[in-house]
């Protein structure tokens, strides 16, 4: 369905999720506060991000294209909440799919996480500077 500008925008169970901008192809998902529920701040990242190991591949179905990414069932062990399990068609077993626009938010919470660090220990190298200039100070007295 066109949206506004021409956009394209995705309904599910009667509601917009979200649209295809009709100049660059980028979708926009829904992402309005007042669609949400149970809003809350996310728990320490860093550690779990340093666990994940990203890998390069070919699918099994296109050998001769290198993608890089990760695996479902690392990254689920780490992030469950972007890996979905689809329920495969006919004989097809099911497979694990990947939300990578959740991981975005993720490695932004870890860079945040990662500058509080480095501020305070950019604090703590001042202190520690201060301290050595006070005892060079005693010392050449």
């Amino acid at each position: 369905m066109l949206g506004t500008d021409d956009n394209l925008t995705v309904w599910a169970n009667q509601a917009e999720v979200g649209e295809f901008d009709a100049t660059s192809g980028n979708y926009n998902a829904l992402s309005d506060e007042r669609s949400k529920t149970n809003i809350s701040e996310m728990s320490t990242v860093l550690p779990s991000m340093m666990n994940l190991k990203p890998k390069k591949y070919n699918y099994k179905s296109n050998r001769s294209k290198y993608y890089i990414g990760f695996l479902a069932q690392d990254l689920r062990e780490e992030f469950p909440e972007v890996v979905t399990e689809s329920e495969g068609r006919g004989d097809d077993e099911s497979r694990f799919l990947v939300d990578y626009n959740q991981l975005t938010v993720i490695a932004i919470s870890a860079m945040q996480e990662q500058q509080e660090i480095i501020e305070d220990q950019e604090e703590r190298i001042d202190d520690l500077e201060a301290r050595i200039e006070r005892l060079e100070s005693l010392i050449d007295q």
